[in-house]
């Protein structure tokens, strides 16, 4: 090893310091300021210098101890600190075979190394041997050490690992059911850099959780492994959800039907893209009308899938009662003696919704040319709970064609001359006339004399 020096009258900046000559090309790097008045002075200073290294190394099995397979690291940044002051001696970078070295006088010093962008440090001292990693992961730090007089130390090593490589994980997805796939042509697929430029392979796994009826949730684990031993993780969740109401088939559609055509339910199917076996409830309910005949039904089918999803239809149906009752035993017309005149028969009713529609009569008389002939109209009507109402007449003509009947006039007789007739009063009796009037006329016929 070549050194160069400065003494006492050297700038400040270059004052008592030893540097280090490349032999190759004469550069002086790496300088370092001793505690003398003037090192030049000084004789046989280079056996009071020591050699201090060595090694920075990639641990790809991440076991924190040197392996004849793991490479050095390249132009990894390691300084040299006296440990009692703290004071920053020297700074080198790692050649290409991730060699170090530094040359200081017997002294107590400790080492920084700093971890290239995308390494981190390996364990420090796993296996307590010369060759495993002097390195405080988190800070970089070696423990201190010492170099005796004409000693060397070329154990300080530290080992380097890749940090994990960084994935990146495709959005959660939600599916509605039924879902065409859940692949990665669908889903998305997950992809991963490593730090430090290591080969990056990534997989999945999945644990799929059923749900209500076909769905399902899959939780997508996914892995990035590089080539330099670091593993990464993250998690995709796939839902497969159902949130499409079924499909009522076969409603009816609102209707308006009298009280004796209120049609039967029918049957209701539901059809669904998820749940094959969709049941379907009915529920009915009635609100009342101003009568019996009048009312509104209203009939409900409910469809529910197995996740709970509805469809509701309501059917109004609006029942009315415009039928009028029918008369029954109505007789038709005729004509009929005063004393003859038939008594009312009882009429009845039907209707197609009231099953006791009462009948009521109604008796008219309108006088005739007599008073033993008139005409009688007798109307009866029928009215159900709805006022919906018939009525039906009969005409009857009431005569009086039957005379009286003369009796008690006494029989013919025979008077002498100059005895004056004497006539018996008659009575008159009729069938409609409790008084009837009985008149007379006398015809007298001449005799064969005037006294006859």
């Amino acid at each position: 090893t070549l050194f160069g020096s400065t003494g006492k009258n050297a700038p400040a900046t270059e004052l008592n310091r030893v540097w280090d000559i490349d032999k190759s090309t004469g550069v002086a790097t790496n300088p370092r300021q001793l505690n003398y008045d003037d090192i030049e002075g000084l004789s046989c200073f280079t056996a009071n210098a020591s050699l201090i290294g060595d090694y920075v190394w990639l641990d790809t099995n991440r076991d924190g101890d040197q392996d004849g397979v793991e490479p050095g690291v390249s132009n990894v940044t390691v300084r040299i600190y006296r440990s009692s002051d703290d004071v920053l001696l020297g700074t080198k970078t790692t050649d290409a075979n991730g060699r170090y070295s530094f040359v200081e006088p017997t002294g107590s010093y400790y080492i920084i190394f700093t971890a290239p962008s995308g390494y981190a440090f390996t364990s420090q001292d796993a296996a307590g041997d010369t060759v495993d990693s002097d390195a405080n992961p988190a800070t970089g730090r070696s423990h201190t050490f010492s170099v005796p007089l004409n000693g060397n130390d070329l154990t300080i090593d530290a080992g380097l690992v890749c940090l994990d490589p960084v994935i990146d994980c495709p959005d959660d997805v939600v599916l509605e059911c039924p879902a065409s796939g859940t692949g990665t042509n669908v889903t998305g697929r997950a992809t991963a850099t490593s730090p430090c430029g290591c080969a990056v392979t990534v997989t999945f796994a999945d644990v799929t959780t059923p749900g209500c009826g076909t769905t399902y949730t899959i939780t997508r684990t996914w892995t990035a492994t590089d080539a330099c031993g670091g593993s990464s993780t993250c998690v995709q969740t796939i839902e497969i959800q159902d949130n499409t109401n079924p499909q009522l088939v076969g409603v009816p559609s609102d209707t308006t039907v009298e009280c004796d055509s209120v049609p039967n339910p029918p049957t209701v199917t539901a059809n669904d893209a998820c749940d094959n076996n969709v049941p379907v409830d009915f529920s009915t309910s009635t609100t009342p009308g101003d009568c019996p005949g009048r009312f509104t039904i209203f009939r409900t089918w409910t469809a529910t899938d197995d996740c709970g999803n509805t469809d509701t239809h309501t059917q109004e149906i609006i029942v009315q009662d415009t039928v009028r009752p029918t008369l029954d035993g109505v007789p038709g017309p005729g004509s009929y003696e005063c004393d003859s005149i038939p008594a009312p028969p009882v009429v009845t009713a039907s209707d197609n919704c009231d099953n006791d529609v009462p009948v009521t009569l109604d008796v008219q008389t309108f006088p005739g040319t007599c008073s033993n002939r008139y005409t009688i109209v007798r109307t009866w009507t029928a009215t159900d709970d709805c006022g919906n109402e018939r009525s039906q007449n009969q005409t009857l003509t009431i005569v009086d064609t039957t005379a009286p009947v003369l009796s008690g006039q006494g029989g013919p007789v025979t008077i002498q001359c100059p005895a004056l007739p004497v006539f018996t009063p008659p009575t008159a009796l009729d069938a409609c006339d409790t008084t009837p009037t009985i008149t007379f006329a006398d015809v007298i016929t001449p005799g064969t004399c005037p006294a006859e």
